[in-house]
């Protein structure tokens, strides 16, 4: 019988991630995660996250005219999952896969935003555990 994985998504949280406003149009999101090389940006208003939008949800608009006034808050996909820091590798990666996410958002003890865990960062996490070089990203 294989042993349990008792790591956590610490190791493989993307830290202080990247985040806009709803007040920032989808022209404005879409270039920053172009020059970031992500995916996924947290929403967030006077301190708070209200949503999350994804580099697919931007694609269905870039492009077109009539949506380059459009911001990231008429999007966004409103209260978006989260964890606290410390849960469980297997436990996040149920989540994600059992609600279809693209990303976890990932909480400190206060309740503020620590960090994104992503089906990117899920991956790496199995790379590594399957290579048994365990807690080391592999590319950042």
């Amino acid at each position: 019988m294989k042993e349990k994985c008792d790591l956590t998504i610490d190791d493989f949280t993307t830290p202080f991630p990247v985040m806009v406003g709803p007040a920032s149009t989808i022209v404005e999101a879409f270039t920053i995660m172009q020059e970031e090389g992500i995916r996924h940006l947290p929403v967030v208003d006077d301190g708070q996250v209200v949503g999350v939008v994804s580099d697919r949800d931007l694609r269905i608009y870039i492009g077109k005219e009539w949506s380059r006034r459009m911001t990231v808050g008429e999007i966004m996909q409103r209260s978006p999952m989260g964890v606290p820091v410390g849960t469980p590798l297997g436990e996040a990666a149920f989540l994600m896969a059992s609600y279809k996410l693209g990303s976890l958002l990932v909480y400190d003890e206060q309740e503020r935003l620590d960090g994104i865990f992503t089906d990117t960062d899920a991956l790496n996490a199995l790379v590594e555990l399957t290579r048994g070089v365990g807690g080391r990203r592999l590319h950042r």
